[in-house]
């Protein structure tokens, strides 16, 4: 798997505008029959427990 490559100006301006909305939708796309698919599926079932 490669880098995950983040530009810090994108990033701060989505944490801005995070930091005011009302609701916030995660979509977890992803294929669990598949391991190298299955991250997006996860990271969703992991957030929604942490609710």
């Amino acid at each position: 798997m490669g880098a995950l490559v983040v530009n810090e100006e994108s990033l701060q301006a989505l944490k801005k505008e995070l930091a005011t909305a009302k609701k916030v939708v995660i979509l977890g796309v992803g294929n669990e029959l598949y391991d190298n698919d299955s991250l997006g599926l996860l990271a969703a079932r992991e957030i929604e427990k942490s609710r």
